[in-house]
């Protein structure tokens, strides 16, 4: 999945599809079995805190609220 600068996408799809889990592979909160995982070219198992302020992720069920 490649999302081109300035564009706006959204994932849609049944329970169990997998969105929660494609959105926590982005914030490297989970490890991806294989291939690549990167945000603006930069791959977040090696990134930092600078690239994580750029982005935002708001779950419609307020989780990790629950979890502070």
């Amino acid at each position: 999945l490649t999302v081109p600068r300035g564009s706006v996408y959204g994932v849609v799809g049944p329970n169990g599809a997998g969105k929660t889990t494609l959105f926590r592979t982005l914030l490297g909160l989970y490890r991806a079995d294989r291939g690549r995982v990167a945000i603006l070219g930069e791959p977040v198992d090696r990134a930092d805190a600078s690239l994580f302020r750029r982005v935002a992720y708001l779950p419609e069920d307020g989780e990790p609220y629950r979890n502070m």
